[in-house]
């Protein structure tokens, strides 16, 4: 959801709750959402092609 409001220019707040590490940030927690959303569309990539 925040890689599609960011790119779409809207405004967006998520609260983050669960702390990663210790010395963790902003650029963090964005290289986390990034890594999910591409193993997120690798899976369905998967299904895709199963289909």
């Amino acid at each position: 959801m925040v890689l599609i409001c960011d790119q779409n220019n809207i405004p967006n707040l998520i609260l983050k709750t669960v702390l990663d590490s210790i010395m963790g940030g902003a650029a963090e927690f964005r290289s986390s959402i990034e890594k999910a959303a591409d193993i997120c569309l690798e899976i369905l990539d998967d299904i895709l092609k199963e289909l």
